[in-house]
């Protein structure tokens, strides 16, 4: 493995979770990844969620020219978090997703493969300028705090990562199984469906105009088109600058299961009962409270949520891949 310090001068500010899945399996992989960038980088490892903002403090005084998290997806929300609340309006520094998690779903929709020393491998050795993609960051802001990432979810969404999280090591494997009992629910009319498909009532004003009111299975919004397991259900994400894709889910249970093959080539914009919005700022308000999602971490909330589009994030993208043609190659890639 070359010495990507030496050859590119480029310093990079780490951030380590050894304890996402990746990296538990990987335990020598810190050094490795110290040794990696050399003195004139920096790194920091976290062992818990509360520590990352003073972590990410300790990488801002090195001035680094890029930020390089090895962790999942909730990994990379927090220390996008902590970057924005230290940083203020100022513009964040890019940033590098080195894929340490378990579903690394974020990096998934944006092309980006490969294990964590490969991808500091090509970031130390990448040509200056540092090729980057922009990506929109999304604010939500709860009755605690404005927390920073790129995929939200309510109802279903948050429910099925509440049953997802129950598994003592979960994984792709068992995020797929885990949607096979559901569908198998579904057509069984079994209490599993009824649970998780189940409504509550909301109501969502986008770009401050009325969009959704009364009974939904859940609002998703992201700035990323893909959601996990290949499914792209925001496929205008991009399609307007400043702007994220939004969508209510108020199709019954037989519906959305029957819609599942258009959700994952995302051709499904435009179906009935799942009405979407290419949005700026959303306001939703539920009167039972509801659970939330950002990047695959879960929140409570009694009042109001409300999610806008940010800024824009400057993402390492060391290589452009195709996109899988069928779900067995989408699955095969990860």
């Amino acid at each position: 493995m070359s010495d990507g310090a030496a050859v590119s001068g480029r310093r990079v500010g780490l951030l380590l979770n050894p304890n996402s899945r990746r990296n538990r399996q990987q335990p020598d992989r810190a050094q490795r990844l110290v040794t990696m960038i050399g003195p004139i980088g920096s790194a920091e490892v976290t062992q818990r969620a509360r520590d990352v903002p003073d972590a990410i403090a300790r990488l801002l005084e090195t001035r680094p020219d890029v930020i390089a998290i090895c962790g999942g997806d909730g990994t990379n929300h927090l220390a996008l978090t902590a970057l924005r609340h230290q940083l203020g309006d100022d513009a964040l520094p890019p940033v590098a997703f080195l894929r340490g998690g378990t579903m690394n779903t974020v990096a998934n929709g944006l092309g980006i493969t490969g294990t964590p020393e490969h991808l500091l491998t090509r970031l130390m050795e990448a040509p200056y300028p540092l090729p980057v993609r922009p990506v929109g960051l999304l604010g939500v802001r709860d009755d605690v705090t404005t927390r920073y990432g790129f995929l939200f979810g309510t109802g279903v969404m948050a429910r099925f990562l509440e049953l997802y999280y129950e598994a003592p090591d979960p994984n792709p494997v068992h995020a797929a199984r885990t949607l096979t009992r559901v569908v198998t629910s579904v057509v069984a009319g079994g209490a599993l469906a009824r649970s998780l498909l189940r409504t509550e009532r909301s109501c969502a004003l986008c770009d401050g105009s009325p969009w959704l009111h009364g009974p939904t299975r859940g609002i998703l919004a992201s700035s990323v088109p893909e959601i996990g397991l290949g499914f792209t259900p925001f496929p205008r994400c991009d399609e307007v600058p400043g702007r994220f894709h939004a969508i209510g889910l108020l199709a019954g249970p037989t519906d959305l299961v029957r819609a599942l093959p258009s959700i994952w080539r995302g051709s499904h914009p435009g179906r009935e009962g799942l009405p979407d919005r290419v949005a700026g700022q959303l306001r939703i308000r539920s009167q039972e409270g509801h659970a939330w999602v950002l990047d695959g971490d879960l929140y409570p909330c009694r009042g109001a949520l409300d999610v806008h589009w940010d800024q824009s994030v400057s993402v390492f993208q060391p290589e452009q891949r195709s996109a899988p043609s069928t779900m067995v190659d989408r699955l095969r890639s990860r």
